[in-house]
């Protein structure tokens, strides 16, 4: 749904983001002041059997909300969300990006004698390493010569016998980028749990089976975002006497979602990054 609350006219048009291997063409329309769209998108060429995405771009601003309905084992359901204001990453000039042509360059990596520093040594100055100066942030991917990338801050730069040669420190992410978002989604596999936690005596839990089932060997596949548990229960008592719940048997879950996870970053501190999410029951 497209909503135009104000008083002048908006053209609006939707662009789609589909699986690898499958396309869309944009849809445009004219939206007038004050009125609102709903827009079924299987109804739309290449959107009737696919996962999709929606970007919304407008002449004038609107409201935006994606609505969602499903029959599920026979249960209705639904769910909406409106839509979240896109803020292009601000990158400043001060950040250098080394490629390949220039990381192919690397030809060493040592701390000072203090170390305090790194210094690379750059077989040839190529590329972005002829305008980097002291006081940029260099950002670099992982290659063979930089195994886990490169996030430093520049703090000397000597060029000498067509080599290259920097001293660093290191750098914070806020350095090189000042807003930006992060992406990263969650396998959910059996492979990457991490940790369970029983919460009474007398409860076992087991992932897979679902419900109904006898006990799966693992999760399903992370792709299919299903994750069914069991539990089992033997003469757990809820409550104390004479008033208590005496519980036996096994009670199967099925739990169906998206995990992916959008953080939107506008930069004015970040401490720390978390490496290891615990999965609890």
């Amino acid at each position: 749904m497209v909503q135009n609350p104000g008083t002048a006219d908006a053209y609006v048009t939707l662009e789609f983001q589909l699986p690898p291997g499958k396309a869309a063409d944009p849809f445009s329309f004219d939206l007038p002041a004050g009125t609102r769209r709903s827009i079924h998108l299987d109804d739309l060429p290449g959107l009737s059997d696919t996962d999709v995405s929606t970007k919304v771009t407008s002449t004038v601003p609107v409201m935006v909300e994606q609505a969602m309905y499903f029959n599920y084992q026979g249960r209705d359901g639904g769910h909406c969300s409106a839509g979240a204001l896109y803020e292009p990453p601000i990158i400043p000039d001060t950040t250098k990006v080394l490629q390949a042509t220039e990381l192919d360059n690397l030809v060493g990596a040592a701390k000072s004698g203090d170390g305090k520093q790194l210094v690379l040594t750059f077989g040839a100055d190529v590329g972005a390493l002829r305008d980097i100066e002291v006081g940029d942030v260099i950002v670099g991917g992982i290659t063979a010569n930089t195994p886990y990338g490169i996030l430093q801050k520049v703090a000397g730069v000597k060029r000498e016998s067509g080599q290259v040669i920097l001293n660093t420190v290191s750098a914070s992410l806020e350095e090189a980028v000042w807003r930006g978002h992060l992406y990263e989604p969650l396998d959910l596999s059996a492979a990457k749990l991490v940790s369970t936690r029983i919460l009474a005596e007398g409860v076992e839990f087991a992932p897979g089976g679902g419900i109904g089932g006898e006990g799966g060997s693992g999760f399903q596949d992370a792709a299919h975002m299903e994750l069914p548990f069991n539990y089992t229960f033997n003469n757990v008592k809820l409550g104390t006497d004479p008033d208590y719940l005496l519980l036996n048997g096994r009670v199967g879950l099925t739990f169906k979602a998206d995990f992916n996870v959008d953080i939107d970053v506008d930069w004015t501190s970040l401490d720390d990054l978390l490496d290891d999410v615990d999965v609890l029951p």
